[in-house]
């Protein structure tokens, strides 16, 4: 499957477009930058589970943990806080 870039890689905090996992589905999410030397360790983005209510977290992705699977069904999303390097978050097999 081809990767799809869910949120360009920049500083500025922004939230991704929303990643949908069919049902029986696994999709992975991860970060990238477009530097030389890599992701520091200070940079994050954090992935969100669309619910009826309020988002909720599921975990970080960060230098250490750039990409992890994500279950269908679900709708998630990515949200960026300002950042040193210019971070971007893709997806894959959705």
């Amino acid at each position: 499957m081809a990767q799809v870039t869910m949120l360009v890689a920049a500083k500025t905090a922004a939230t991704s477009t929303d990643l949908v996992v069919a049902s029986g589905a696994t999709a992975t999410i991860g970060i990238f930058t477009d530097t030389a030397d890599g992701i520091p360790q200070t940079d994050y983005v954090r992935v969100y589970l669309d619910t009826p209510s309020a988002d909720l977290f599921m975990f970080t992705l960060t230098a250490n943990t750039p990409s992890r699977p994500l279950p269908g069904p679900g709708t998630y999303r990515a949200i960026r806080p300002v950042t040193v390097a210019n971070i971007g978050v893709f997806s894959e097999g959705a």
